[in-house]
């Protein structure tokens, strides 16, 4: 019956385009699309925030794909486009004025920046990596590679991967679109940001310190005391971490960008990917292509090993010949703090291929930083193809590579023989086989060094007993905690494998 009286008002509606009344003339049409837009982000925002939280990305998806077949309805009886109208109300609350400029299109469909629905899934995901994500092995949420996204611990009320699984991350994608993702990579880049001027403070703190490490760290007899002099190597790896977690998140979301934009707007993906070819990687942040970088995140299509927002996140640090020189030390630094006891809780976990601290998450972050401070310098020079060298990107990542490899080595014998005991942890509480595999994992994700290199300076033996060692431990605990689980049923298999 409301079927019914709705169809006969649509035609009665489109039948009479104008109503005359007085002095005013209205438009009967033009009235049932304003109310059909604010009926439509009435219902978003309901569905979007819940008690306070924020709706589960597939399941709003699911209630504006039941919204927009509804109203879909509606046009069979007006001549008007409401799923355009839709789409654009939709846009008003995905577009956030400070990422781009679409003016002529938002006239009069601007929400205020407070009402705005991405930026309560922009401030959740970013509350997400700053609280619910932690650097040590009481953690409740993992960045698990294999399971791409964060799981939680079983058994704690909150699921991360209700909210950060790619299925989910897709379905955000399809709600928000590509604007609403650059939103959500901003505020992940100021987390990087914050992280990034911390480190440069430690790395000014500790300048002399890492000249003299970087100089003399193959000379035995100094080793010990010009490491012991290095300070802050905790926080560096604890903030390295977070921004890490940050820079996995921001990666699975250009990926799911990726993947919805690749199935909806084919042409587009593959018109951008064939621009792409026609010009080098810009690393000098040449303006004249700097638009077509945008255009290439914005499909999930970033290029280089530091894209456009991480070398713009890097000019703010590096404005003298001095800030090259600090950065320099950088490789230095991180190969250090692998003596230090944030990594006494660095287990490498089998099932979910994760360290139980997210020190993995450092992978993406030592490649992304490195590779940006090179390709950032304040005294530019392009290759002869016209893109910024990639030796030099080649050469730091070598550094950081042979200099960590050289301190797990010495690390190694130390706990074999004991014959170095001034270091500033003992490397009896350090789990040396998952810190080997954490480099074996930066030489696997990084394209600018190769496995024979990592051989040169780490023995491909000892590599192998290190994951012979994990994964028989591995197999052999599972086995105790399916004897376990069979005596005691109420027990999940989660749990046990956690």
């Amino acid at each position: 019956l409301l079927e019914k009286a709705a169809s006969q008002i649509c035609s009665a509606i489109n039948q009479c385009e104008l109503l005359p009344v007085f002095d005013y003339v209205f438009h009967p049409r033009e009235y049932l699309r304003d109310s059909l837009c604010n009926a439509f982000l009435e219902f978003v925002k309901k569905h979007a925030l819940v008690d306070g939280e924020v709706q589960r990305p597939s399941v709003l998806e699911f209630y504006v794909t039941i919204f927009m077949r509804v109203i879909k309805r509606v046009q069979n009886y007006t001549t008007l486009d409401v799923r355009e109208a839709m789409r654009v109300a939709l846009l008003g609350q995905s577009y956030d004025v400070t990422v781009g400029s679409l003016d002529a299109i938002m006239e009069g469909t601007k929400a205020s920046e407070g009402s705005l629905v991405i930026n309560a899934f922009s401030t959740w995901y970013t509350h997400f990596i700053q609280q619910r994500v932690g650097v040590t092995s009481t953690t409740h949420v993992l960045y698990s590679p294999v399971r791409k996204g964060f799981v939680s611990r079983p058994g704690t009320a909150f699921v991360a991967e209700q909210y950060t699984d790619l299925s989910e991350l897709k379905s955000l994608c399809m709600v928000v679109g590509p604007y609403g993702v650059r939103v959500i990579d901003r505020d992940l880049l100021k987390i990087v940001e914050a992280g990034v001027s911390q480190i440069k403070n430690l790395l000014i703190q500790n300048k002399a310190a890492l000249e003299e490490f970087a100089r003399s760290y193959t000379v035995e007899h100094v080793f010990a005391e010009h490491l012991r002099k290095i300070r802050g190597l905790d926080s560096l790896v604890h903030l390295s971490t977070q921004m890490g977690a940050a820079l996995c998140l921001r990666s699975l979301l250009h990926e799911a960008l990726r993947d919805v934009m690749s199935a909806r707007a084919p042409l587009l993906v593959d018109l951008v990917k064939s621009i792409q070819k026609e010009y080098p990687v810009n690393g000098l942040n040449d303006r004249e292509v700097e638009a077509m970088d945008w255009v290439g995140v914005d499909t999930g299509f970033a290029r280089g090993s530091a894209d456009v927002g991480m070398r713009k996140l890097m000019w703010q640090f590096k404005k003298s010949t001095q800030d090259d020189q600090v950065f320099g030390l950088l490789p230095f630094f991180y190969a250090a703090s692998f003596a230090c006891s944030a990594w006494k809780d660095g287990d490498y976990k089998v099932v979910t291929e994760a360290h139980a601290n997210n020190a993995h998450c450092m992978v993406p972050c030592i490649a992304k930083l490195l590779a940006a401070s090179q390709a950032v310098t304040a005294t530019q020079s392009s290759s002869p193809d016209g893109g910024y060298d990639n030796q030099r990107v080649r050469t730091v990542l070598e550094t950081f590579v042979r200099c960590s490899a050289y301190v797990l080595c010495k690390l190694y014998r130390e706990k074999k023989e004991m014959k170095m005991r001034d270091l500033p942890v003992s490397p009896r509480e350090l789990p040396l086989p998952s810190m080997f595999v954490f480099l074996d994992k930066f030489v696997e994700g990084t394209e600018f060094v190769s496995r024979s290199f990592l051989e040169q300076h780490l023995p491909y033996a000892l590599l192998r007993t290190s994951y012979l060692h994990l994964y028989e431990h591995g197999s052999k605990k599972d086995k105790r905690q399916q004897m376990q689980q069979e005596l005691n049923p109420n027990s999940t298999e989660e749990q046990a494998q956690w």
